[in-house]
């Protein structure tokens, strides 16, 4: 990075020529490097694709301390996803990021804050919508990790504001793609976190949620009618084929 923090990444290429590429955005406040490692990006890679996972700084292998996916970790996914996009095996104009469940801060944050990344699209599993308060509806230790960074700073509206996708997707220009179920992974029964999203995302010139076409304004009725019934996971055969249908044409 700029600051010389030098951050973990892990990249596989299919065999052949130049190909889409996927960056997987890891959730909470996890490493990234395992993803690469799944069933779903063995998919992808078998299907032409390259897959690009990473430790965000202060976390697994990587260097620096830990932002929270704040504008310090939004700036260097911009950085990463600028990487990807000038191999030389990687079409530019086909990179999508792949954000799951708190990741989508960084995504949010690094699309509405560098406007010259063209990516083909976002792919958005269970992120939250309004953090702060949807932290009051999570289960784990993740919130009470979140609100001690919170603590550390003087100006702590300031901080969680850096830290809301729906707050940050307002200036993102690139398609979003959605994926809810019901439970969700981590707030259970609540979709007002997908609906504060949604209806936040006035720029983009697409939302698809689940993978269907979704018209805009949408209704929390419509969002909950719409949901994977009985949960969804990030690996789950929904997203991958969703993948597969923007990089490749496969299904």
């Amino acid at each position: 990075m700029d600051d010389g923090v030098a951050l973990a990444v892990t990249m596989r290429e299919p065999r052949g020529g130049c190909s889409g590429a996927v960056v997987i955005i890891p959730g909470g406040l996890q490493s990234g490097l395992p993803l690469l490692e799944t069933d779903q990006s063995d998919a992808l890679v078998d299907a032409g694709l390259t897959v690009v996972a990473f430790d965000p700084r202060g976390r697994g292998d990587s260097e620096g301390a830990e932002d929270a996916n704040g504008p310090t970790g939004q700036d260097d996914l911009a950085a990463l996803t600028r990487w990807v996009a000038a191999r030389e095996r990687v079409d530019p104009d086909a990179v999508v990021l792949f954000s799951r469940s708190f990741g989508a801060a960084m995504a949010a944050g690094a699309l509405s804050r560098h406007d010259d990344l063209a990516v083909l699209a976002w792919l958005d599993y269970e992120g939250p919508g309004w953090l702060e308060e949807d932290l009051a509806y999570a289960v784990g230790i993740g919130p009470d990790a979140l609100r001690a960074y919170a603590e550390q700073v003087d100006d702590t509206a300031a901080w969680w504001d850096a830290r809301e996708p729906a707050g940050l997707i307002g200036g993102v220009t690139v398609p979003y793609w959605r994926f809810q179920g019901l439970p969700d992974h981590a707030l259970g029964g609540r979709i007002a976190h997908t609906f504060a999203c949604i209806d936040s995302a006035a720029a983009v010139p697409e939302v698809t949620y689940n993978g269907r076409p979704l018209s805009l304004p949408t209704t929390t009725e419509k969002l909950t009618t719409g949901a994977v019934d009985g949960g969804l996971e990030p690996d789950d055969s929904l997203l991958t084929s969703a993948l597969l249908r923007l990089l490749s044409g496969a299904d």
